[in-house]
């Protein structure tokens, strides 16, 4: 917003989290600021950029990830062939910069235009939940990032009450455990709580998933008579099954709500509703008040201990105020 006043070139706005991105476009368009602060999904950018100069789309057969992945290659062979044009923005802000690819990097760097060299880059690792963690780090020198020098560490986290994040720690704290990096690389940093203090976290446990579907149904029901609005309140929830049966509870009541998994409808930050999201896509927003149902549902095949984990961390992070968790036998 600052920096829209004062640059005469746009400004982009870059995160991998689909939901992140439209809540970050409905508060610039909130502003007024829709015209000169582009936000999207980088996948999104990548559409938008080989759309706006006629690079050409790669072939959709209905595989997503293929496709955009190509689209990715596209755009960096094209901005290299001069097809697409570099130093379009004046600053660009890379929000989940855990998320991103070494090549995502190298590509935006390009686009920053060299008068202002104004770039900002986000980086949690705490909060990496995408990816092969197997991989070695990379450092920012090597995709173009000079970070030497100008790097700030936030130790302090401001959203989570002390004892929201005393209960989250202890879930992933084997996760969270400090880890050193050259100044060039991005460590993994213990978050320390700013000291705000609020209820304790709940842990409820019921007969069967529907149970606890009811039981949340309930309480945000009962949140909104003391003075909750409705779209202070979110479902994080792990599985689409678990999802559906907070849908039905949720109607059951008539409780005002959107599904994100909901293609028939658009998902709006700002619209009076409690929003049911995916863990997945919880990731860089926050709730006053959060529920998680299915806490400690068995993982499935192929799954990974400390991605469940990591999941559930972001998830608990949601809650600025109040989080209420539940589970059943």
């Amino acid at each position: 917003e600052h920096l829209a006043k004062s640059t005469s070139r746009p400004i982009l706005v870059l995160c991998y989290n689909k939901t992140l991105a439209t809540k970050l476009a409905s508060v610039m368009a909130a502003k007024g600021l829709q015209d000169k602060v582009h936000v999207a999904t980088f996948h999104a950018w990548c559409v938008r950029q080989l759309d706006a100069y006629h690079a050409g789309k790669p072939v959709n057969d209905g595989d997503a990830n293929a496709f955009f992945e190509a689209c990715v290659e596209r755009v960096i062979r094209s901005v290299d062939q001069k097809l697409i044009p570099s130093a379009q923005y004046d600053a660009v802000l890379v929000d989940e910069g855990h998320d991103f690819k070494p090549e995502w990097f190298k590509l935006v760097v390009q686009m920053i235009h060299p008068d202002s060299n104004s770039l900002l880059v986000l980086y949690d690792d705490a909060q990496s939940i995408y990816g092969d963690r197997k991989k070695p780090r990379f450092s920012f020198s090597s995709v173009g990032i000079q970070a030497q020098g100008r790097t700030t560490i936030l130790k302090l986290n401001y959203r989570n009450t002390a004892e929201i994040l005393a209960v989250a720690r202890a879930f992933a704290d084997n996760l969270l455990a400090p880890s050193d990096a050259e100044e060039d690389q991005a460590p993994t940093v213990l978050p320390m709580s700013a000291g705000r203090r609020g209820p304790k976290p709940l842990l409820v446990t019921l007969p069967t998933l529907k149970d606890e579907a009811a039981f949340l149904a309930e309480r945000l029901a009962e949140a909104n008579r003391l003075g909750t609005p409705w779209n202070d309140m979110a479902v994080v929830y792990r599985r689409y099954g678990i999802g559906k049966l907070l849908v039905d509870a949720l109607a059951h009541k008539g409780i005002p709500f959107q599904w994100q998994q909901d293609r028939k409808g658009s998902f709006a930050p700002e619209h009076e509703s409690v929003k049911l999201i995916t863990m997945h896509s919880s990731k860089g927003l926050e709730f006053p008040l959060v529920c998680i149902p299915g806490i400690g549902a068995p993982a499935r095949d192929g799954e990974d201990d400390r991605d469940e984990a990591r999941l559930l961390y972001v998830a608990m992070t949601r809650a600025t105020q109040e989080l209420v968790m539940t589970h059943s036998d």
